[in-house]
């Protein structure tokens, strides 16, 4: 054999190999053989068979789990007065497969709602759990994206998955809904979860989350940017509105204001309109469910009805063709009610296996974001004969702010903030009191916040770290 047709050969087959690849891959897709990939892509194809049902514009939200776990697409309906669908699904996605979704699903005069999780839009690259949901669904996300991507895609894409399909096909097996984690919610006709209450072992696991969020994983990164402005310009030329706001977010979450508005901010240097919610939408503690993000059904109560509040000010219901009542006057009055509801909750603060804490209702709520409440006051129990001590992390939200901390109306400690965080946020400051243990069980604890050099004004705390450690065993908790 000469060179020439060795080499045509060798060209043959390798061609070949790569055909017999490509349609043993397209012949495996979309099966789905377990884990969050499974979920995730069975849970998506049930919401768009609830979007597709619908033949008159719609509402629907995309995001990830946030979404899924804390908006309910039912209640915005009713809150509404139009169809809303939810096609949240999971924060492992990227912004390329949130912005495929939108643009599958998207109809003249739909409205399109983006409440991302913060740290999505700082991801640069795909994720392997994108790639495996696309492949679990028939590989439609692989052509939408730009061959850059697809490259990017390919190197993300996990063998062991098409291993694990392709040792399923051999056996003749078929994958079975499980009835065990997140699958035993179910998805309703609305796209929503059936969603538990909340539960003290939920919660502690929500706070150890809420603790791991980080200011300098928030910035724009220029793939999402080209997605989200590309997506902006296809739904625009369609007549399509798309609407960017706030996921809930556990009310401890070391997330600052600030670092969420400089996100905001490089977001409208794109011409990303991004809308702010009540709060921005922290949720309570104690109506969290398992994550920073996810919500019980309590939590994803008060929180739908802020979503509610502020789409009622910004959609164009005429641009909908929507005919009849919409945001009545009862509607709006109901959910400023449930969204002003967190006045009356209690906060959790666990710390391993330590005290609880709850807190007096006269004014402040020193684990919540509150606002225009300089004085943070609250009773905590020191018992007689026990050394107690109270740790705390702290941050104002603005800059040049002292905080000082006193106990019996005596001052104990201050701290002066100067430094900020890469992103432009304050820096926390961590510190601890010693609580009295004489005749009296109560120390009425005290953190005030001024401005440096200037007059005594408002500045709202956030506190990623409250408790009290004490060396009785069986010390009661906070009164």
């Amino acid at each position: 054999m000469t060179y020439g047709r060795f080499a045509l050969a060798a060209m043959l087959s390798f061609l070949a190999l790569i055909a017999a690849t490509v349609g043993l891959v397209l012949f495996l897709s979309g099966r789905m053989v377990g884990g969050d990939g499974a979920w995730t892509s069975w849970s998506l194809d049930r919401k768009e068979e609830a979007a597709a049902q619908i033949d008159r514009p719609k509402l629907f939200f995309i995001s990830g789990s946030s979404g899924n776990f804390g908006y309910s697409a039912e209640q915005l309906s009713d809150a509404l007065g139009v169809d809303v669908v939810n096609l949240a699904s999971h924060a492992g996605l990227s912004v390329p497969y949130f912005a495929y979704l939108a643009t599958r699903n998207a109809e003249p005069g739909d409205v399109v709602v983006l409440p991302l999780e913060y740290e999505a839009y700082s991801r640069l690259e795909l994720t392997p759990h994108t790639t495996v949901v696309d492949f679990e669904r028939g590989l439609d996300f692989f052509g939408f994206l730009a061959p850059r991507e697809q490259v990017e895609y390919l190197r993300a894409f996990p063998v062991r998955e098409l291993l694990s399909v392709a040792g399923q096909f051999l056996a003749g097996e078929q994958f079975t809904v499980p009835d065990t984690n997140y699958w035993r919610y179910g998805v309703n006709t609305y796209g929503d979860l059936d969603l538990p209450g909340p539960s003290r072992a939920g919660v502690r696991k929500a706070l150890g989350s809420a603790r791991e969020a980080d200011d300098e994983r928030l910035f724009l990164a220029p793939p999402a940017a080209r997605y989200l402005t590309a997506l902006r310009d296809d739904l625009n030329s369609r007549g399509v509105q798309l609407i960017f706001t706030q996921p809930p977010l556990h009310e401890f979450a070391t997330l600052s204001r600030g670092a969420i508005r400089n996100l905001a901010s490089q977001l409208e240097e794109q011409g990303l309109e991004y809308h702010f919610l009540f709060n921005d939408n922290r949720v309570p503690a104690d109506m969290m469910l398992d994550s920073r993000y996810h919500t019980a059904a309590s939590g994803r109560r008060v929180a739908t009805a802020r979503l509610a509040l502020m789409l009622c000010d910004v959609i164009d219901f005429d641009a909908m063709g929507v005919n009849g009542d919409t945001c009545t006057s009862a509607s709006l009055d109901e959910q400023q009610a449930w969204s002003s509801s967190i006045t009356n909750m209690t906060g959790f603060a666990h710390e391993g296996d330590l005290n609880e804490l709850t807190y007096r209702p006269e004014g402040s709520s020193p684990v919540r974001r509150s606002g225009n409440f300089r004085n943070v006051t609250f009773d905590a129990v020191a018992p007689v004969r026990c050394h107690s001590m109270l740790y705390f992390r702290v941050r104002p939200e603005l800059p040049d702010t002292r905080v000082t901390v006193s106990v019996n109306g005596e001052e104990r400690v201050s701290h002066q903030f100067t430094s900020g965080t890469a992103s432009g946020a304050v820096r926390p400051w961590r510190s601890s009191v010693y609580l009295p243990h004489g005749g009296n069980e109560l120390a009425r604890v005290r953190f005030t916040a001024d401005r440096w050099n200037s007059e005594r004004n408002n500045v709202s705390l956030t506190f990623s770290q409250l408790f009290r450690k004490t060396d009785c065993v069986a010390a009661p908790g906070v009164r």
